[in-house]
């Protein structure tokens, strides 16, 4: 996927654009830093590269650990882009319309329905990855109320956008899994579907010991 970005660095920003050339203008006009190779992320200071790295980083996956330093400049240009170009891809899948329904025909769902990949990963144990596939793996599934409710706690409750970014990043892109809507009453319900071969998700792996 061809990226074009431009970065406001004092609260790391990224908007991504349809061209060059616009995303050259709207960097012209308000003075955002422009991104549309990875040579361009040279430019950053060490600091601007490793906030911007998390910062991306986290919006792709909420469980990401973040990184303090990179041991040169063309590793982190080379990491930086690697996220640019995924957020990239993520945030235009998210906003892409659900299909019109035909006049003559029913309505179709919201859900999400996505086939599992050829092999699914551990979560953290304790982490929001795990949560999801936890309640997902239930028999009844779970709702979107249910998921907002079971992910409220710690520092940055997530809200209906997160969750279905999640599902669709953490559960599907990273942790292999697959998802399948169904309704319960007038609600979409959320189940887990495994790949191939699987009878049961995997357990989860302990956090790591401190000290």
């Amino acid at each position: 996927m061809t990226t074009f970005a431009t970065i406001t660095l004092d609260n790391l920003d990224v908007t991504f654009h349809g061209s060059a050339e616009r995303a050259e203008k709207v960097a012209d006009d308000k003075g955002r830093f422009l991104a549309v190779i990875a040579d361009d992320l040279l430019e950053l200071t060490g600091a601007q590269a490793v906030a911007l790295y998390n910062a991306t980083a986290l919006e792709l996956d909420s469980n990401t650990v973040p990184v303090n330093k990179f041991s040169t400049k063309a590793v982190a240009a080379k990491r930086l882009w690697a996220n640019l170009v995924d957020l990239a891809e993520l945030r235009a899948e998210n906003a892409k319309p659900a299909p019109a329904a035909k006049a003559t025909g029913p309505r179709r769902g919201t859900g999400i329905n996505l086939a599992p990949k050829s092999a699914a990963y551990p979560c953290r144990e304790g982490s929001k990855q795990s949560i999801l596939v936890d309640f997902l793996s239930r028999e009844q599934g779970a709702t979107m109320e249910e998921l907002l409710k079971a992910l409220s706690g710690g520092a940055k409750p997530w809200l209906e956008v997160t969750v279905k970014s999640g599902l669709n990043w953490d559960v599907n892109k990273i942790k292999g899994y697959g998802i399948r809507t169904t309704k319960r009453g007038d609600a979409d319900c959320y189940h887990l579907v495994l790949p191939e071969g699987m009878s049961k998700p995997h357990a989860h792996k302990p956090m790591a010991k401190k000290g």
